[in-house]
């Protein structure tokens, strides 16, 4: 761990410097659009971990869209059972987000992409 503090302290330093603070956003902003610059130009070729159908990608997607799902689905239980307090109004939210779920396309499923 004080390895790694003191190979941190030069960054948390330059970092804390108001100067740096001014121009990191603009720094960050400038990289995001040169990436996305140098995507859509095609100079990068494709690779599998570009891919959307990358095993990873669609293993974190559906991960990600879980935990999401099973935090939701209690916020909008109570949230409109409390706001409408009508049962039958609370579970048409419910279902509309359930039956959204099960028809969520999975990308392998499409013969043909355009990618």
């Amino acid at each position: 761990m004080e390895l790694l503090d003191r190979c941190a302290r030069p960054l948390r330093t330059s970092l804390v410097r108001s100067s740096m603070r001014r121009w990191l956003p603009w720094g960050l902003l400038g990289l995001m659009l040169g990436g996305s610059l140098l995507k859509a130009l095609a100079l990068l070729p494709d690779s599998y971990m570009s891919s959307k159908r990358n095993l990873l990608n669609m293993y974190f997607v559906k991960l990600a869209w879980a935990w999401t799902f099973w935090l939701l689905l209690p916020f909008i239980a109570i949230t409109n059972y409390c706001l409408s307090r009508n049962v039958l109004e609370m579970l048409r939210r419910i279902s509309t987000l359930l039956v959204g779920t099960m028809v969520w396309k999975d990308p392998r499923s499409q013969e043909c992409n355009s990618y």
